[in-house]
């Protein structure tokens, strides 16, 4: 079932299934816990240490999100725009990312000088350019996980290619 807000149709079971991904996520990295030596323990053990799958849930959903806008933004004014496309998708993640950039390479940079303290940090063009899964030199704790940025920015400019090419009539 959809619900129309504000002229754009909106899953609540999409909510649903990013709160049940932010779990998994949440609880993979928070808690290694134990489970002992049981065919129980070795089954929860198991889906325990897989629960950093669910980050393909959020590849899964912005897939089928930013295909299913495509779509209706074909069927509405007969074409796709990949300019509309990116501009949307860079609106939604550049800024917060790259005040997190920012502050990650300048700002800790400063503050760590200022305390005398010295951080290798990973060279910034892996980051500012949406690269850093390539990147395997090791990544500072705070940046580890904006890998998965880079892939779905990397997706985005294919995916949006790909749905210019395949939309045209």
């Amino acid at each position: 079932m959809n619900i129309e807000r504000e002229n754009k149709y909106y899953y609540p079971q999409l909510d649903a299934i990013r709160g049940i991904g932010i779990v998994c996520i949440f609880f993979y990295h928070a808690y290694k816990p134990h489970f002992g030596q049981s065919l129980i323990a070795q089954i929860s053990t198991f889906f325990y240490s897989n629960l950093y799958l669910s980050i393909d849930l959020f590849f899964v959903l912005s897939s089928f999100l930013i295909t299913f806008l495509a779509f209706n933004e074909v069927e509405k004014n007969g074409n796709f725009s990949f300019k509309n496309y990116f501009i949307r998708r860079a609106l939604r993640i550049w800024p917060l990312y790259y005040l997190l950039m920012l502050v990650s390479f300048v700002f800790i940079r400063l503050l760590a000088n200022q305390m005398g303290e010295t951080i290798t940090l990973p060279p910034a063009a892996w980051y500012l350019f949406f690269v850093s899964n390539f990147y395997s030199e090791g990544h500072v704790f705070f940046l580890q996980q904006l890998w998965t940025l880079s892939v779905e920015e990397q997706f985005y400019i294919v995916w949006g290619l790909s749905l210019l090419f395949f939309t045209k009539k």
